[in-house]
């Protein structure tokens, strides 16, 4: 029997709710503190190790991650921590080795570890612990997590194929716990042989207007969420007005830190389902469109290179006094959830083996008439409020949107070797980044 080396692999995420037991439930609070424990005693001993001992040229020397799984195995002979033998080893050494790769992002300026520390939040509460992937079973109602955990119900009927788990981890976010992971699995030939179609353009917009607009006069309008979002600032001002009430009523006592009340914790758990509720509804329709837009099988896919914090201040910068509007904007932008779309659209991308181009942000995709390559200059520029792009050359009269795609697809035959590039974007063809 040949081995497969680990290139003709391939991973495959999973992510499934949970429905525990209540003692189960005390069993996963008992995990996330024994998680915050190991990861918070990790991270002090790479701090004293790096700011204490250095190399010759003064830089500082990280404990290995090994010594460091042996020294906490050491620490469960030591009074005051034999509670740390009921949990699973490899939990525990899981943890270490995650923590291990986060201290080196907490070097400062100058040179110094400064960690930051993972803190019982009792707002939230979040919490996270690794399983044991060699005993882990995904069944089709339930899970089963090992001998001390056992069997845990699932929320709905599992249709994913039971294979080669990786990396399990049962998570709360608050409000609900998730397990998840990676299946291994061999790669299949999920690319299209043969001809392709021509490249597909995508312009994204704000959620005000149309959302996604591509080249194949394919339109995406943004989800109506106007009455989940009365009920979200309904319940963030009922979880302010509780807030505001407890704290009124604890300042005369000597605690430093004020534990939450039971409803200002079932305010606080309503108005989070609320913001899952919104994301998941906005990512649903991504994941429906780009799932449409593989199967139309293009030769390429070009979208704008697009920064929503670098467009915010840039619009602040060019607009200054303008709070209002600028708030509304702001709004407007990060509703879009372009980085969102970016990501998702890139694992697509790369599952069906199709190239994605990122068009550079100095690429004038609006200003440019898709007919004839007339472009507008300085004060003829396109605003925000302009919807319509009107040629004053050859008269061409489209959506704005519509235009800029039309404009990213022929950014598109750049790349091509079976299309040619229309002679007015010569100028513009080297301004893209191929991602995939």
């Amino acid at each position: 029997m040949e081995l497969s080396s680990y290139s003709e692999f391939s991973f495959r995420g999973f992510k499934i709710k949970l429905k525990p037991t209540e003692k189960q439930k005390e069993l996963f609070q008992k995990y996330f503190h024994m998680h915050r424990f190991c990861y918070n005693w990790t991270l002090a001993q790479q701090e004293y190790c790096f700011n204490n001992f250095l190399f010759g040229d003064g830089r500082g020397r990280y404990e290995s991650k090994f010594s460091l799984a042996k020294e906490l195995v050491e620490l469960k002979s030591h009074p005051g921590f034999e509670w740390l033998r009921e949990y699973d080893s490899y939990a525990e050494k899981m943890v270490v080795f995650n923590a291990c790769d986060v201290a080196q992002q907490f070097v400062s300026a100058k040179g110094y570890l400064k960690v930051k520390y993972l803190r019982k939040r009792e707002s939230f509460n979040k919490g996270l612990f690794f399983l044991r992937y060699e005993v882990f079973h995904l069944g089709k109602s339930s899970i089963t997590a090992g001998r001390k955990i056992g069997v845990v119900r699932t929320e709905r009927h599992n249709f994913i194929d039971t294979g080669d788990y990786r990396y399990i981890t049962i998570t709360f976010d608050g409000t609900d716990y998730w397990v998840s992971g990676l299946i291994r699995e061999l790669k299949s030939s999920t690319h299209f042989e043969g001809h392709r179609s021509e490249p597909i353009g995508i312009d994204i917009g704000a959620t005000q207007h149309n959302w996604i607009v591509d080249s194949t006069d394919m339109v995406v309008e943004p989800p109506d969420v106007s009455k989940l979002e009365k009920r979200i600032r309904k319940a963030q001002a009922r979880v302010s007005k509780k807030r505001a009430i407890n704290n009124k009523a604890f300042e005369n006592q000597e605690r430093r830190v004020r534990p939450l009340t039971k409803r200002e914790k079932k305010a606080r758990c309503k108005w989070t389902k609320l913001l899952k509720r919104r994301k998941n509804i906005f990512r649903n329709a991504i994941y429906n469109y780009t799932l449409q837009l593989v199967r139309r099988d293009p030769s390429c896919v070009v979208i704008e290179d697009l920064n929503s914090l670098l467009m915010m201040r840039q619009y602040k910068e060019s607009h200054p006094g303008q709070t209002r509007r600028g708030k509304f904007f702001t709004k407007d932008i990060l509703s879009a959830r372009i980085g969102e779309f970016t990501s998702i659209l890139t694992q697509r991308c790369n599952t069906y083996k199709i190239p994605l181009i990122k068009a550079s942000p100095d690429y004038p995709s609006t200003q440019l008439c898709s007919q004839c390559g007339h472009r507008f200059i300085g004060e003829d520029k396109l605003t925000m409020k302009d919807r319509f792009y009107i040629c004053p050359i050859c008269g061409n009269t489209m959506n704005r949107d519509k235009n800029s795609s039309l404009n990213l697809k022929y950014l598109g035959y750049s790349i091509s070797e079976e299309m040619s590039i229309p002679s007015s974007h010569y100028e513009y063809q080297n301004m893209y980044e191929r991602v995939v």
